[in-house]
């Protein structure tokens, strides 16, 4: 089976890659910067013509390839997500088997059903409109691909070992700076968290198992996650607060406090717009950045999954422990209180 893999470099694109290939799949590897590899292969997708050596008939294409960043600005976010995933699979054949790796946030807020996906407005930001935009597009171009959504992403279970951090580890970053003083949300809602290995295993299976009914006109969607027994933000929290503390304890740091929570309505009716006018540009930038986990801290119910994963709490924890190793610096800063400007 020859696979071609696109954001091969990525956090899940490259565990994908190592177990496809021990599932016995002859794998060639995307990626902006390329590799050593004889099938690593260079390709800024949609921004440069497709390279020869990806133009051929393949048996499955998947695409690991997203720029995750939750506040591009609209016609950015549709072009790195949207218009490369088109650029993309503009390769398939007729019989190759398509695979878009996707995110669970992606159905949006209740308008979006309504206005079919159109309005950036109707998400909580553009990377899921981007995404939901590139979902449909392959769902009508490709009947019978199979569409996998995806929870926020750690580490694997043995190790914590991740090839790109982002996401859930930028929590740790603020944790241990003091960039993150409160957590605005709700401390018993849900937080779908999967390891890459759980994540890589669930789409080399999908991958293995062949496409789905192309005379069906639809897509297959498999949405990872904990459903029921997805770990609450506070159960969240304490893992990462728990691993920090080791880490810092083992080099005779002082341990952080995990932040207080703030209910939305109180934050946005009272607190912040009181402090707003005290907080220098940089207390603000982070305000903006660490907010817009927001969506993903005050979810009161269960994402329904087709494919559950195992408490990713140990997975997590690892994960802590394997960036702190590599981020020593940050790791070890000792958060400073915030004061007004």
């Amino acid at each position: 089976m020859d696979v071609l893999v696109a954001g091969a470099s990525g956090a899940v694109g490259g565990e994908l890659c190592r177990r496809l290939e021990r599932s016995g799949a002859a794998t060639w590897r995307i990626s902006r910067s390329g590799g050593p590899g004889a099938r690593d292969v260079a390709w800024r997708i949609g921004a440069e013509e497709a390279p020869r050596t990806v133009r051929r008939s393949w048996d499955v294409m998947v695409n690991a390839a997203a720029d995750t960043r939750w506040g591009l600005p609209a016609e950015e976010a549709y072009q790195a997500n949207t218009a490369s995933t088109a650029a993309l699979f503009a390769l398939a054949g007729p019989d190759t088997h398509v695979v878009q790796l996707s995110t669970i946030a992606v159905e949006g807020r209740g308008a979006a059903r309504e206005h079919g996906q159109q309005n950036p407005e109707d998400f909580h930001n553009t990377y899921e409109w981007a995404k939901a935009r590139a979902e449909a597009w392959v769902a009508r171009e490709h009947p019978g691909a199979d569409i996998v959504r995806l929870p926020l992403i750690c580490g694997r279970r043995d190790d914590g070992f991740i090839d790109r951090f982002g996401g859930v580890f930028a929590l740790m970053r603020g944790l241990c700076s003091g960039a993150l003083p409160v957590v605005v949300g709700d401390p018993g809602g849900y937080v779908d968290i999967a390891s890459t290995d759980d994540a890589a295993g669930i789409i080399t299976r999908i991958v293995m198992s062949g496409p789905a009914d192309r005379t069906s006109g639809h897509a297959r969607v498999a949405v990872v996650g904990g459903g029921t027994a997805a770990l609450s933000v506070d159960g969240t929290h304490k893992v990462i607060v728990d691993g920090l503390n080791e880490w810092r304890a083992r080099r005779g740091v002082t341990p952080i406090e995990p932040p207080p929570y703030v209910k939305p309505r109180a934050w946005d009716r009272f607190y912040l717009p009181l402090a707003r006018k005290h907080l220098s540009r940089s207390q603000l930038g982070a305000v903006e950045s660490y907010g817009r986990f927001r969506p993903y801290f005050n979810r009161s119910h269960p994402i329904d999954v087709t494919d559950p994963v195992a408490d990713p709490s140990e997975a997590l924890y690892r994960s802590v422990l394997h960036w702190a190793d590599q981020h020593a610096h940050a790791a070890a800063r000792v958060p400073k209180p915030w004061t007004s400007r």
